[in-house]
């Protein structure tokens, strides 16, 4: 054991969070270990490569002003890839294809809805994006989008659009908070399709830590830790001693470590991850090839056309990705690959003998809690710092009142990080520090 443990920092997990921390951290003079058990450092944001094909783990996207793109902004990481502009966006419903409108010229094209609707559509996009999202913490996204209107056909369009920037498919629960603040970011500023998978993000992060002086261990599992004397316990039986531990994992792993906390064991019982199904392809053509977007209106599948905005392959092969966002509790895999693929014959008939390379994970975890609105919304989220230790800190999309998906990973991250830096220089931990 090593007793020199003053200034030490062990970050269990090498996701973005993990590596946000790492590099803050290590940026403010810590001296840093980040233990990954895996052989590649990501987590959910593992790229794979198919003969070339680059696939994320579903649809994956940057939010342009989002919590991660201003961080990595900050510290000199810069990916590239660009924003999706599509030639033909459709709406399924009924079994049949819609215009889905993106201009205004389309939304007075499509049949989806009526005239009297189309310009209330209008207003009320205009009312989400001025709202103040954090006053509607306890209140369901369903409703919401009642109190909005009494027209069946506007509710569901407006629920199935905010599907595509949440990836949630529990409108009675997830709370108001967290789709409005998500649409208003991903209609100012769009998103971004990033060149080489979302691998290049967790490179760059991985340069940025060790260039910072993180010292990142793969393959190494973390068996054990012991709050009393700051410890963790190798899968080899070697304990390390450190001036402060982050769990950068999720909160099953990270409950599992910590047995003893009230406080996780409490969140865990009433957690509900949000999960999707995700079918990835290559082609070599698209049947149609105009029809790069769809979005299920009277149910929850998604279809985006990635390589259109990123660098996914090196000869122009055609990589998109299309999802189910499942309700609660119904993961029906097959079924979703049905659903899925019938999709795909209205919108690419003919697309299968176009296929290069395809890859099905049938069932996913977009995001490891959903805030409702009983809980309160992001309030409803665990701490950075647990409650029952001085040195143990929490980080992940499903911690912090700050930011979803990976802006919530990145977010929770840095704020870890702060905390740990003031304590290791000797600030009181329980001292208000900005993020």
């Amino acid at each position: 054991m090593d007793d020199n443990s003053e200034n030490k920092v062990t970050i269990i997990g090498g996701g973005v969070a993990g590596l946000t921390a790492a590099i803050f951290l290590a940026q403010n003079g810590g001296h840093v270990t980040l233990y990954e058990q895996g052989k590649k450092l990501g987590g959910r944001a593992k790229t794979t490569n198919k003969d070339g094909v680059l696939f994320n783990m579903g649809a994956h996207a940057l939010y342009v002003g989002g919590a991660a793109d201003k961080t990595f902004q900050e510290v000199g990481i810069k990916l590239s890839g660009k924003r999706p502009v599509f030639a033909k966006s459709i709406g399924v419903r009924d079994g049949r294809d819609h215009i889905l409108p993106g201009t205004p010229a389309e939304l007075f094209k499509t049949d989806l809805i009526n005239f009297k609707e189309k310009i209330n559509l209008a207003r009320y996009l205009m009312k989400i994006q001025s709202g103040d999202a954090g006053k509607f913490s306890g209140i369901s996204w369903q409703e919401w989008v009642e109190d909005l209107t009494d027209s069946k056909r506007l509710r569901q369009m407006i629920i199935a659009l905010s599907r595509v920037f949440t990836y949630t498919n529990d409108p009675e629960r997830v709370s108001a908070q967290v789709i409005l603040s998500q649409m208003q970011m991903g209609l100012k500023e769009n998103v971004r399709y990033l060149d080489g998978g979302w691998q290049s993000m967790v490179q760059a992060l991985r340069e940025k830590a060790e260039g910072f002086g993180t010292d990142i261990v793969t393959e190494s599992r973390i068996t054990a830790i012991d709050p009393s004397e700051n410890s963790v316990t190798l899968v080899d039986g070697a304990k390390i001693l450190s001036g402060a531990i982050v769990l950068a994992v999720d909160p099953q792993t990270a409950s599992k470590l910590l047995p003893e906390s009230a406080s996780l064991a409490q969140f865990i019982g009433q957690n509900i991850p949000v999960k999707t199904a995700a079918l990835n392809l290559a082609f070599s053509k698209l049947p149609c090839p105009d029809n790069q977007f769809s979005l299920g209106i009277d149910h929850s599948s998604f279809f985006s056309v990635h390589s259109h905005a990123a660098k996914l392959t090196p000869d122009g092969t055609i990589v998109a990705h299309l999802m189910k966002y499942y309700p609660a509790d119904d993961e029906d895999g097959d079924r979703a690959l049905q659903e899925l693929e019938h999709v795909l014959d209205l919108i690419q008939p003919g697309w299968k003998t176009f296929v290069i390379e395809r890859s099905y994970l049938p069932v996913m975890t977009a995001a490891n809690h959903l805030p409702t609105a009983e809980q309160g919304g992001y309030n409803g989220r665990p701490a950075v710092q647990l409650p029952e230790y001085d040195n143990i800190f929490l980080t992940g999309d499903w911690v912090g009142d700050e930011g979803w998906l990976v802006d919530g990973s990145v977010a929770s991250g840095r704020k870890a990080a702060k905390l740990i830096s003031h304590q290791l220089a000797g600030i009181s931990a329980h001292q208000p520090v900005s993020q």
